[in-house]
């Protein structure tokens, strides 16, 4: 029985740990949309994130979220206008 105890507190331990991370720790960027990261120790950092889960940790990351969506009708307007 105590081994028993002991396993179901291991198993709510890592339970615990593993919904921490998935809250605090790890983003996600939607499609169409890309993420620049400011570090609190060494500002912007180079690079830009492409869709997808990423990890962070929180104390020390900020997210900027920007759209790249493109959309083709003023283009395809632009170009009508000359044909």
């Amino acid at each position: 029985m105590a081994r028993l105890v002991s396993l179901v507190r291991n198993l709510g331990g890592v339970a615990l740990a593993a919904g921490v991370v998935s809250e605090f720790c790890l983003y996600d960027v939607d499609a169409g949309n890309r993420v620049v990261i400011f570090d609190a120790i060494s500002g912007v950092l180079p690079g830009i994130y492409p869709e997808g889960t990423h990890l962070k940790l929180p104390w020390q990351v900020r997210l900027t979220c920007y759209g790249n969506a493109h959309n083709d009708y003023g283009l395809l307007q632009w170009v009508d206008s000359f044909l």
